[in-house]
């Protein structure tokens, strides 16, 4: 009877022979109610896990670790309680948080407590968005998307995860970055105009030197472009200013898009990338100006992109004539030609 009871010490305290506390059981993710035994179950489990990735260098470890967490969220044959995602989420963000400080875990530990997609999880990701490493703030970003919509049935709680992405993309640097945190605004029920403005000045940044990197920009351009176009679906009103700052950008993407297209400048890949750019740039004008005079849902890979160039920025390559868009933003210039492009 003694050798059990200090087994059984050992293994609640967490150390057997110097190594981690013995795997704990599998929480039931379908209870309806948490009693103090359930509560200290979960703890045990999530923090078993988080000791485990800060125990390993060894990445794929880390992996399965992870997977090992997330299994009662992701386990269909028992649908998770809301009760249970609480507590769990909870769990999770208590054990994971400190692993957010240690370069070697920070990144499994936010992809973990992202993927919970619990609204209990709030205070680790907002922290997150502050880390030095880009992947770990662009998680954070998704994470609270993610729970956006959950959030929304506590307005502090949902208030302040949005002035935590406003503030996080105000000041962001990183182009995959920036359209994570972006996408994620866009997940809100009524994005506010202040995140739609910042998503724009965002989109900005990328427009900017669009001439320089076209291929490695496309993406994170049509990422940006489409959280900006679900906003305003969504009832975000842009002031007649950063309307304009809109359309310039969207008409230098557009512009140079088409001009890389036409050069043959694009690999396979890239062209169909570029399609879905021209397609984003005049569908996002579109709900801009409230016209239909934009959208490119014809043009296909085999379209002549002369025509884009000519009717919306009256920039063929050889003249620099007025378009459409021009019509509507006289104060918008038609995007110069690529220098030394054919």
């Amino acid at each position: 009877m003694r050798t059990w009871r200090l087994g059984l010490v050992a293994v609640v305290t967490g150390v057997v022979a110097g190594s981690l506390m013995a795997q704990p059981p599998l929480p039931d993710p379908s209870i309806g109610s948490i009693s103090n035994s359930d509560a200290a179950a979960i703890k045990a489990f999530a923090t078993y896990y988080a000791n485990a990735m800060a125990a390993t260098t060894d990445s794929s470890k880390m992996v399965q670790d992870r997977t090992a967490v997330l299994k009662p969220v992701h386990d269909t044959s028992h649908p998770a309680s809301a009760i249970f995602m609480d507590a769990y989420g909870n769990a999770v963000n208590q054990a994971f948080i400190p692993l957010l400080g240690n370069a070697a875990t920070s990144l499994n530990a936010i992809i973990t407590i992202a993927q919970v997609h619990d609204m209990s999880t709030q205070p680790a990701l907002e922290q997150a968005l502050t880390n030095s490493n880009a992947s770990v703030r662009y998680w954070a970003a998704k994470g609270l998307g993610d729970i956006l919509g959950q959030l929304s049935a506590l307005p502090p709680a949902y208030r302040q995860a949005v002035r935590h992405l406003e503030a996080a993309l105000a000041v962001e640097k990183d182009p995959v970055v920036k359209m994570g945190i972006a996408d994620a605004l866009s997940q809100a029920a009524s994005p506010s105009a202040k995140s739609a403005a910042l998503a724009i000045t965002a989109l900005g940044s990328f427009a900017s030197n669009y001439a320089l990197v076209p291929p490695n920009n496309l993406p994170v351009c049509v990422g940006t472009i489409h959280a900006i176009e679900a906003m305003l679906n969504k009832g975000a009103v842009l002031t007649p200013e950063v309307q304009e700052q809109a359309m310039r950008s969207l008409a230098r993407i557009m512009s140079f898009t088409a001009q890389y297209y036409q050069s043959g400048l694009l690999n396979r890949t890239q062209t169909l990338v570029a399609v879905d750019a021209l397609k984003a740039c005049g569908d996002a004008m579109d709900v801009i100006t409230h016209s239909q005079k934009f959208s490119l849902a014809a043009i296909d890979p085999q379209t002549d992109k002369s025509q884009v160039l000519l009717t919306v920025n009256g920039l063929t390559g050889d003249t620099q004539e007025k378009g459409l868009l021009q019509e509507l933003y006289p104060k918008v210039a038609a995007p110069a030609r690529i220098s030394g492009k054919p």
